[in-house]
Protein backbone atom coordinates (compact mmCIF):
# COMPACT_ATOMS: atom_id res chain seq x y z
CA UNK A 1 0.00 0.00 0.00
CA UNK A 2 1.08 2.94 -0.62
CA UNK A 3 0.19 6.83 0.28
CA UNK A 4 -2.25 8.16 -2.65
CA UNK A 5 -2.94 11.92 -1.33
CA UNK A 6 -4.51 13.62 1.79
CA UNK A 7 -7.85 15.73 1.54
CA UNK A 8 -7.45 19.29 3.06
CA UNK A 9 -10.73 20.89 3.26
CA UNK A 10 -10.98 24.10 2.29
CA UNK A 11 -13.49 27.14 1.72
CA UNK A 12 -14.18 27.61 -2.08
CA UNK A 13 -13.03 28.40 -4.16
CA UNK A 14 -9.95 25.71 -4.11
CA UNK A 15 -7.90 27.61 -6.38
CA UNK A 16 -7.58 30.28 -3.76
CA UNK A 17 -6.24 27.93 -1.45
CA UNK A 18 -3.63 26.29 -4.02
CA UNK A 19 -2.22 30.01 -4.51
CA UNK A 20 -2.19 31.11 -0.68
CA UNK A 21 -0.14 27.53 -0.42
CA UNK A 22 2.28 28.91 -2.98
CA UNK A 23 2.80 31.49 -1.20
CA UNK A 24 5.15 28.72 1.25
CA UNK A 25 7.03 27.93 -1.41
CA UNK A 26 5.28 25.07 -2.98
CA UNK A 27 4.41 24.28 -6.56
CA UNK A 28 0.68 23.68 -7.14
CA UNK A 29 -1.54 23.03 -10.08
CA UNK A 30 -5.19 23.56 -10.56
CA UNK A 31 -7.35 19.94 -10.19
CA UNK A 32 -10.76 20.44 -11.86
CA UNK A 33 -14.71 20.01 -10.77
CA UNK A 34 -16.44 17.04 -9.49
CA UNK A 35 -19.90 17.68 -11.48
CA UNK A 36 -21.37 14.76 -9.80
CA UNK A 37 -20.28 15.37 -6.16
CA UNK A 38 -20.89 19.66 -6.28
CA UNK A 39 -16.96 19.82 -5.45
CA UNK A 40 -13.77 21.43 -7.54
CA UNK A 41 -9.73 20.40 -6.01
CA UNK A 42 -6.35 22.05 -6.03
CA UNK A 43 -3.30 20.07 -6.27
CA UNK A 44 -0.14 19.77 -5.00
CA UNK A 45 2.21 16.97 -5.95
CA UNK A 46 5.10 14.83 -4.70
CA UNK A 47 5.75 12.17 -7.41
CA UNK A 48 2.46 11.02 -7.42
CA UNK A 49 0.99 11.69 -3.76
CA UNK A 50 -0.41 14.67 -3.66
CA UNK A 51 -2.20 17.38 -1.19
CA UNK A 52 -6.02 18.01 -2.18
CA UNK A 53 -7.49 20.85 -1.39
CA UNK A 54 -11.17 20.31 -1.95
CA UNK A 55 -13.94 22.64 -1.80
CA UNK A 56 -17.64 22.22 -1.83
CA UNK A 57 -18.85 24.18 -4.70
CA UNK A 58 -22.53 23.20 -4.26
CA UNK A 59 -23.75 22.11 -1.08
CA UNK A 60 -27.11 20.56 -1.26
CA UNK A 61 -25.42 18.25 -4.50
CA UNK A 62 -22.36 17.33 -2.16
CA UNK A 63 -24.74 17.08 1.03
CA UNK A 64 -26.73 14.35 -0.88
CA UNK A 65 -24.02 12.46 -2.46
CA UNK A 66 -23.58 8.76 -2.15
CA UNK A 67 -19.93 9.02 -1.53
CA UNK A 68 -18.79 9.29 1.84
CA UNK A 69 -15.86 11.35 1.95
CA UNK A 70 -17.98 14.32 -0.55
CA UNK A 71 -20.53 13.87 2.45
CA UNK A 72 -18.26 14.26 4.98
CA UNK A 73 -16.29 17.18 3.96
CA UNK A 74 -19.75 19.00 3.40
CA UNK A 75 -20.71 18.80 6.88
CA UNK A 76 -17.54 20.24 7.95
CA UNK A 77 -17.66 23.42 9.51
CA UNK A 78 -14.98 24.48 9.08
CA UNK A 79 -11.46 24.02 7.06
CA UNK A 80 -9.12 21.15 8.31
CA UNK A 81 -7.66 17.50 7.34
CA UNK A 82 -10.75 15.46 5.92
CA UNK A 83 -9.14 11.84 5.39
CA UNK A 84 -5.98 10.11 3.81
CA UNK A 85 -6.59 8.43 0.85
CA UNK A 86 -4.39 5.08 -0.05
CA UNK A 87 -3.69 3.73 -3.63
CA UNK A 88 -4.00 0.30 -4.54
CA UNK A 89 -3.31 -1.39 -8.21
CA UNK A 90 -6.44 -3.84 -7.39
CA UNK A 91 -9.52 -2.95 -6.25
CA UNK A 92 -11.11 -5.71 -7.01
CA UNK A 93 -8.79 -8.02 -5.00
CA UNK A 94 -8.61 -6.18 -2.05
CA UNK A 95 -12.29 -5.69 -2.14
CA UNK A 96 -11.98 -9.43 -1.67
CA UNK A 97 -9.71 -9.70 0.53
CA UNK A 98 -11.60 -7.12 2.96
CA UNK A 99 -15.11 -9.44 2.43
CA UNK A 100 -13.04 -12.06 3.29
CA UNK A 101 -11.41 -10.65 6.55
CA UNK A 102 -15.35 -9.79 7.43
CA UNK A 103 -14.77 -6.00 7.25
CA UNK A 104 -17.40 -3.77 6.21
CA UNK A 105 -16.76 -1.71 3.16
CA UNK A 106 -18.60 0.83 1.09
CA UNK A 107 -18.31 0.95 -2.45
CA UNK A 108 -16.49 0.45 -4.94
CA UNK A 109 -17.48 4.54 -5.70
CA UNK A 110 -16.84 5.62 -9.42
CA UNK A 111 -15.03 9.36 -9.79
CA UNK A 112 -14.13 11.87 -12.78
CA UNK A 113 -12.90 14.98 -13.39
CA UNK A 114 -11.66 16.71 -16.33
CA UNK A 115 -8.36 18.05 -16.09
CA UNK A 116 -7.57 21.72 -17.86
CA UNK A 117 -6.08 20.45 -20.84
CA UNK A 118 -9.68 18.66 -21.59
CA UNK A 119 -9.08 14.87 -20.61
CA UNK A 120 -11.41 12.98 -18.48
CA UNK A 121 -9.45 11.35 -15.46
CA UNK A 122 -11.32 8.14 -13.65
CA UNK A 123 -10.80 6.43 -10.50
CA UNK A 124 -12.66 4.14 -7.81
CA UNK A 125 -13.08 4.71 -4.09
CA UNK A 126 -13.56 2.16 -1.36
CA UNK A 127 -14.60 3.32 2.06
CA UNK A 128 -14.84 1.04 5.40
CA UNK A 129 -18.63 0.72 6.47
CA UNK A 130 -18.06 0.59 10.01
CA UNK A 131 -15.61 3.87 11.15
CA UNK A 132 -15.57 7.04 8.94
CA UNK A 133 -11.96 8.21 10.07
CA UNK A 134 -10.16 5.07 8.59
CA UNK A 135 -8.56 6.16 5.40
CA UNK A 136 -10.54 5.30 2.43
CA UNK A 137 -8.52 3.43 -0.85
CA UNK A 138 -8.38 4.62 -4.68
CA UNK A 139 -7.49 2.96 -7.68
CA UNK A 140 -6.49 5.05 -10.69
CA UNK A 141 -7.43 4.30 -14.22
CA UNK A 142 -4.35 4.78 -15.64
CA UNK A 143 -1.25 2.88 -14.45
CA UNK A 144 1.13 4.93 -12.66
CA UNK A 145 4.01 5.62 -14.83
CA UNK A 146 1.27 6.87 -17.42
CA UNK A 147 -0.21 9.46 -14.99
CA UNK A 148 3.43 10.79 -13.92
CA UNK A 149 4.41 11.36 -17.68
CA UNK A 150 1.09 12.92 -17.91
CA UNK A 151 1.39 15.58 -14.89
CA UNK A 152 4.77 16.17 -15.81
CA UNK A 153 3.75 16.98 -19.40
CA UNK A 154 1.13 19.41 -18.39
CA UNK A 155 3.24 21.29 -15.40
CA UNK A 156 0.95 19.75 -12.37
CA UNK A 157 4.03 17.85 -11.01
CA UNK A 158 7.25 20.15 -11.00
CA UNK A 159 9.97 20.70 -8.29
CA UNK A 160 8.93 23.05 -5.17
CA UNK A 161 10.91 26.73 -5.03
CA UNK A 162 11.14 25.58 -0.93
CA UNK A 163 13.39 22.74 -1.84
CA UNK A 164 10.88 20.28 -0.47
CA UNK A 165 10.92 16.93 -1.33
CA UNK A 166 8.05 15.13 -0.27
CA UNK A 167 6.11 13.95 2.82
CA UNK A 168 7.89 12.17 5.62
CA UNK A 169 5.33 11.46 8.19
CA UNK A 170 1.28 12.21 9.05
CA UNK A 171 1.15 12.58 12.88
CA UNK A 172 -2.43 11.16 13.71
CA UNK A 173 -4.33 12.23 17.21
CA UNK A 174 -6.72 9.39 18.81
CA UNK A 175 -8.19 9.02 22.18
CA UNK A 176 -6.36 5.31 22.24
CA UNK A 177 -3.86 5.31 20.01
CA UNK A 178 -3.05 0.68 20.73
CA UNK A 179 -6.43 0.25 19.78
CA UNK A 180 -6.66 2.86 16.96
CA UNK A 181 -3.25 1.42 15.45
CA UNK A 182 -4.47 -2.44 15.55
CA UNK A 183 -7.23 -1.28 13.50
CA UNK A 184 -5.68 0.54 10.98
CA UNK A 185 -3.30 -2.01 10.49
CA UNK A 186 -5.96 -4.29 10.04
CA UNK A 187 -7.73 -2.38 7.53
CA UNK A 188 -4.43 -1.15 5.56
CA UNK A 189 -2.79 -4.57 5.44
CA UNK A 190 0.54 -2.74 7.06
CA UNK A 191 3.37 -3.57 9.12
CA UNK A 192 4.70 -1.91 12.59
CA UNK A 193 7.28 0.97 12.35
CA UNK A 194 10.16 0.81 14.19
CA UNK A 195 9.11 4.00 16.09
CA UNK A 196 6.73 3.54 18.64
CA UNK A 197 3.37 3.74 17.97
CA UNK A 198 3.84 3.84 13.80
CA UNK A 199 2.77 2.30 11.35
CA UNK A 200 4.68 1.88 7.79
CA UNK A 201 3.33 3.43 4.83
CA UNK A 202 5.60 2.64 1.92
CA UNK A 203 8.50 5.09 2.56
CA UNK A 204 6.24 7.00 5.02
CA UNK A 205 5.07 7.12 8.69
CA UNK A 206 2.22 6.95 10.40
CA UNK A 207 2.59 8.19 13.60
CA UNK A 208 -0.51 8.33 16.33
CA UNK A 209 -0.57 10.63 19.59
CA UNK A 210 -2.85 9.92 22.06
CA UNK A 211 -5.13 13.16 22.66
CA UNK A 212 -8.55 14.02 24.30
CA UNK A 213 -9.22 16.39 21.95
CA UNK A 214 -10.39 15.98 18.34
CA UNK A 215 -9.00 12.67 16.82
CA UNK A 216 -8.24 12.32 12.76
CA UNK A 217 -4.94 13.97 10.95
CA UNK A 218 -3.13 16.57 13.29
CA UNK A 219 -0.15 17.19 11.26
CA UNK A 220 1.71 16.54 8.07
CA UNK A 221 5.36 16.59 8.07
CA UNK A 222 7.51 17.21 5.05
CA UNK A 223 11.56 15.92 3.94
CA UNK A 224 12.87 19.52 4.50
CA UNK A 225 16.29 20.83 3.72
CA UNK A 226 15.66 23.09 6.72
CA UNK A 227 17.86 22.53 9.90
CA UNK A 228 15.25 23.68 12.28
CA UNK A 229 11.89 22.65 11.83
CA UNK A 230 9.00 24.79 12.04
CA UNK A 231 5.07 24.11 12.14
CA UNK A 232 2.77 26.24 10.48
CA UNK A 233 -0.78 26.19 11.23
CA UNK A 234 -2.46 26.63 7.53
CA UNK A 235 -6.38 26.66 7.08
CA UNK A 236 -7.61 24.33 9.96
CA UNK A 237 -4.58 21.79 9.56
CA UNK A 238 -0.47 21.47 10.34
CA UNK A 239 2.20 21.27 8.27
CA UNK A 240 5.68 21.08 9.35
CA UNK A 241 8.38 21.98 7.53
Amino acid sequence: MMLDHIVHFVEKPADRAGAAFQLLGFHTAAGGSHADWGTANHLCYFDLDYIEFLAVTDEEKAGKSVNPLIRHCAAMKQEGFAQLAIRTGNMDELLQSLNSAGMPVEGPFEGRRVRPDGKEITWRMLFSGGNEELPFFIEWGDPDHVRREELISAGALAPHPNGIKGIGHILIHCKKPAETIAEWAKWLQLERGEEENSLLLGDKHLLFEKSTENSGIYAVAFNSPRKQTLEKKWRGGNYIF
